[in-house]
This record gives C-alpha cells, structure tokens and sequence, in this order.
C-alpha cells in the first residue's frame, strides 16, 4: 500500500517479475513460497521506507517455513493458489495505477485471506478516540465509570 505512491520503475519491473513467477508456480503446481517472499520485500523496498523493509525480511525469516507448508497444503486444494495469485495481481495492478487506497484495501484483503488460509485469528486494530475537532484524545484510565 505505501509502496503505491514512490514505486519506482526498477521496483514495477521487480514486482511484475514476482508476479510473473509466482504464475508459473501456479501453473507447475509449485508452492511458490520464493516468489512470494520476494514479491512482499519488493513492495516493502517500493515503499522507501527503511524501517518497513527491514521488519519485512525480519518476519520473512520468521515465518519462511510456516509459509512454505501452507504454500504446498494450499498447491493441493482446487482454485486455492488461483486465488493467492488473484489477490497478488490486485495488489500489483494497485501498486502499478498509483493508487495507494486500492493498493491498502487489496493487501489487506490478501493478508486477511492468508490468516484464514492458516487458520489464525485476526483482531481488529483498536480506533483512536477524537474530540470535535478531530484531534485525538487520549484515555483515561484514573478516573471511574
């Protein structure tokens, strides 16, 4: 989603290739789990933000096996990895038109979509509270009621 705005051509053309291999995954009947983790360092790199990559391949160590078991289970469930790859190229075709909102609301979709896929539970972020002016406020935990 951040990566929508500052994508750079270098950075559409690596994205566009993560794509491409991940297809061909799909294709072969191949988990994909190396595309995968490319495609999503690819956005964190797009997003020019040094921090957002670094946690990116950080988690990616993390969960690098855990995804590479679901990746195969899903391989072996009919329409499955058709679907994964349907919601990469939504998040690719957002990334591509600049369209930061729609690149948000598609990886959100994946990621939500692949919690559901391994079977975890999501929990909603918690909303800030905001005065009338709009301005955020902050809770009181001394007082009661």
């Amino acid at each position: 989603a951040h990566a929508a705005l500052p994508a750079t051509r270098a950075d559409l053309g690596r994205l566009r290739a993560d794509v491409r291999r991940l297809e061909a995954c799909v294709d072969d009947g191949k988990s994909g789990t190396d595309p995968d983790l490319s495609f999503h360092s690819a956005i964190a790199r797009a997003s020019q933000n040094k921090y957002r990559l670094q946690l990116v391949v950080y988690l990616h160590r993390e969960i690098r096996d855990a995804l590479d078991i679901a990746r195969r289970n899903s391989a072996r469930s009919p329409g499955v990895p058709a679907k994964v790859h349907a919601e990469h190229e939504a998040v690719l075709r957002a990334i591509v038109d600049g369209d930061a909102p729609a690149a948000s609301q598609a990886m959100r979709n994946h990621l939500t979509s692949a919690a559901e896929r391994l079977g975890l539970v999501l929990q909603a972020p918690r909303r800030q509270r905001h005065d009338r002016g709009g301005r955020p406020t902050e809770r009181r935990t001394d007082t009661p009621g």
